[in-house]
């Protein structure tokens, strides 16, 4: 795996801000994705909080649109010849403790070894977030809980059972932190046994026919722009 990191310049001007930090913590997480050997991943990371209330996010650059939000982003990503995968951290990763630094990259290095495994189960999974959200809580969407589950295993391993969970419980207690959907969930995330994403998705696909809600969109003469992505992201996954 090729890491490259850009930070936002403002980044220096935080006493919180630790590069080297950040590198180091990331090349320690590298050995627990021996399968993305030979991918070009970029790290971009933020000063401020993201408007789209998310930590970080992860963009599969092959895709004929990645979606990406930030036009700075894209500027940045020209300046490389090649990169498969591109994340944005926000001001919670750059700035964060070693295990804010750790669930986080871990989550995201998940999401590029799922798209690298089986690109068309990853997208099917990103549509079914799109489908299903509101009506089940997106830590309960397959591909989001197996990223959960990978970087709940990753943190206990590197920082410890003991402070992962007093970490967690500080989030439960945290009157700043309005929405306890991922610390609930994290508590409950079963990290033994096998976690068979692909069933997940296709179960979960089938029950709640997706294959005719998109089949439907692709009729609509107006559609916005997630509605746009879902059709291009189905169109790719089964090319």
């Amino acid at each position: 795996m090729h890491i490259f990191f850009e930070y936002n310049r403002k980044c220096k001007n935080s006493n919180s801000f630790d590069a080297k930090s950040i590198e180091k913590t990331t090349e320690r997480i590298c050995k627990y994705f021996l399968s993305l050997k030979g991918v070009y991943i970029l790290l971009y990371l933020h000063h401020n909080l993201s408007w789209i209330g998310a930590a970080a996010e992860m963009f599969p650059l092959n895709c004929p649109n990645p979606g990406i939000e930030f036009p700075y982003l894209n500027k940045v990503i020209s300046e490389y010849s090649h990169i498969d995968f591109a994340i944005h951290f926000s001001s919670i990763v750059t700035y964060g403790d070693e295990i804010t630094k750790v669930l986080n990259i871990s989550h995201e290095f998940q999401h590029v070894a799922q798209y690298n495994d089986d690109r068309k189960i990853y997208l099917y999974g990103c549509i079914i977030r799109h489908f299903l959200k509101g009506q089940i809580p997106l830590v309960e969407i397959p591909i989001e809980y197996d990223a959960n589950r990978m970087s709940k295993i990753i943190a206990y391993d590197m920082c410890g059972k003991v402070a992962v969970k007093n970490h967690i419980q500080s989030m439960l207690s945290d009157t700043k932190i309005k929405n306890k959907e991922y610390p609930k969930n994290f508590i409950s995330i079963n990290i033994h046994g096998e976690f068979n994403l692909k069933d997940k998705i296709l179960r979960l696909w089938e029950a709640n026919e997706i294959e005719k809600k998109v089949e439907v969109l692709k009729k609509y003469s107006l559609r916005d722009v997630d509605q746009e992505s879902v059709i291009e992201m189905y169109d790719f996954a089964n090319k």
